[in-house]
């Protein structure tokens, strides 16, 4: 049986884990302003084991956590970073994401891949007019989504043995990296989605 850790915190199931953090973070009436209570101390230890931790957390000042009804959902909440250097910004964080077994080594080369092709995304971003959903047309929380193929398609037909073990070793600095990216870059089709519908459409 493989145990999850949180902090302190070790639970002997994923859904043991997960009902607790649910009841944990449902109790939290509006938001978390003060960076010295015990509540704020807590949900930052459970965000280090968020897969993105360094990009949202690790590299900048959180001065709070905003907690939202979720729009699809609305027995649920949502957790909000607030940046103390970016006070009008706020950047949802997946609190269940959090709460999973160890990543696998294939886990940990799709992240690293994911990651390796970031600047193309963004890109991708910047060059479009229109951020709307191409199913509902919603101009809220628009994702970038990969249509048909899959980004787990690309990646399972670009990897090889080979590749997998050099990228496992060498993180970016991969050889490979380069001709992942341009390889992605040249098949994948591109959209946007709002969070919703990118959710029932993974």
């Amino acid at each position: 049986m493989v145990k999850i850790t949180v902090g302190q915190h070790v639970f002997n199931t994923k859904n043991a884990a997960l009902h607790y953090y649910r009841k944990y973070i449902n109790s939290i009436e509006n938001g978390i302003y003060d960076t010295d209570t015990e509540c704020f101390l807590e949900l930052m230890q459970l965000f280090k084991n968020h897969p993105d931790y360094e990009k949202k957390i690790g590299s900048k000042n959180v001065c709070g956590i905003e907690v939202k009804t979720n729009d699809w959902n609305k027995t649920a909440k949502d957790l909000w970073l607030l940046y103390e250097d970016e006070w009008d910004k706020m950047e949802r964080i997946s609190w269940r994401y959090c709460i999973r077994s160890p990543p696998t080594d294939k886990m940990n080369v799709s992240t690293i891949l994911r990651h390796a092709i970031h600047d193309h995304i963004l890109s991708f971003r910047k060059s479009q007019k229109d951020h709307r959903c191409q199913l509902c047309l919603s101009n809220e929380s628009i994702e970038v989504d990969h249509h048909e193929p899959k980004f787990h398609s690309i990646r399972d037909d670009w990897l090889d043995d080979d590749k997998f073990s050099c990228i496992l070793l060498n993180g970016e600095n991969s050889k490979w990296i380069q001709d992942w990216k341009e390889y992605h870059n040249h098949v994948c089709n591109l959209r946007f989605l709002c969070r919703g519908c990118n959710q029932i459409y993974k």
